[in-house]
């Protein structure tokens, strides 16, 4: 656990991204929603605020950290949308470790991976941060 407590403030991963007009109307229709009713002057479609969700390494992280997936009981997000994203904008797009611990719930041990993912326009431009919590049965592993 030493080592992936001294993983803590790493960055995972810091890619360029663009957001694809078929991710925007895909969380549009699954929150009823009508893609053509908010776009931006480009005429560009507005992504779904839970729609930022889709970015970041989670897979990175699982990997890089030596979790095994079946373990993973929970993942709670927090989504916080500063300025609004459009089908077509490119964001950098960084996933970084931003706590790791164990407690011992109900006798059993239990580990708590906290991510933090944040995207930013090329304005420099913060459009988001997400936190994820991930729960880990049985604890972290032994690394």
């Amino acid at each position: 656990m030493a080592k992936l407590k001294q993983m803590v403030g790493q960055i995972i991963s810091s890619e360029e991204c663009t957001v694809e007009e078929s991710l925007v109307r895909r969380y549009c229709k699954c929150f009823g929603l009508d893609p053509e009713k908010e776009t931006n002057k480009k005429g560009h479609l507005r992504l779904p605020d839970p729609g930022v969700a889709a970015f970041g390494d989670f897979e990175g992280v699982v990997e890089q950290m030596g979790l095994k997936p079946r373990r993973i009981l929970h993942n709670e997000e927090t989504i916080a949308v500063i300025d609004p994203v459009y089908a077509n904008e490119k964001l950098l797009v960084t996933t970084t470790i931003k706590e790791v611990f164990q407690k011992i719930v109900g006798g059993n041990p239990m580990g708590f991976i906290q991510i933090e993912v944040c995207g930013e326009k090329k304005s420099g431009q913060m459009a988001f941060l997400l936190h994820r919590l991930l729960l880990i049965r049985g604890g972290l592993p032994n690394r």
